[in-house]
C-alpha cells in the first residue's frame, strides 16, 4: 500500500461520511490502481451521502460511461449535477464533460434512450 493511499484511507477510516474523503479515494483508486469495484462503491457512498457535490456526480458519471458503458445512469448524474448548479451558478467543466458524454453516446450502438 502507497503512502498515498494509506492517507486516502485513513481519511475515509475517520470521515466515513464525508462526500470529498469518498470522492478522492474514489478517484485514486480509479485512477492510480484501476480498482473498478473498490471505485465504484465509494462512488455510490459518496453520492448518496451527498447528491448536491458536483465534483463527485461528474467523476462518477465519467466513470460509468468510460468502465461500464452505463451511459443512461452517467447521464442521470451529469443531469443531477447540472440541476444543482443550475441554482448557484454555470460550471462549463460540467457542461463541457456533458457534452462530451452526448457525442459519445451518439456513436455507440448499445446507447438507447
Amino acid at each position: 500500500m502507497s503512502g498515498a493511499e494509506r492517507h486516502y484511507k485513513k481519511s475515509v477510516e475517520l470521515n466515513p461520511r464525508n462526500a470529498d474523503a469518498l470522492g478522492n479515494f474514489a478517484s485514486f483508486l480509479h485512477g492510480v490502481y484501476n480498482d473498478i469495484n473498490q471505485a465504484e462503491k465509494l462512488y455510490q457512498q459518496a453520492v448518496r451521502i451527498d447528491n448536491t457535490h458536483t465534483n463527485n456526480l461528474c467523476n462518477y458519471g465519467l466513470f460509468l460511461s468510460e468502465e461500464r458503458r452505463e451511459f443512461k445512469d452517467a447521464e442521470k448524474m451529469y443531469r443531477r449535477a447540472l440541476e444543482v448548479i443550475a441554482q448557484h451558478r454555470i460550471d462549463g467543466l460540467i457542461l463541457l464533460s456533458y457534452r462530451v458524454l452526448i457525442l459519445s453516446t451518439t456513436m455507440c450502438d448499445n446507447y438507447r434512450r
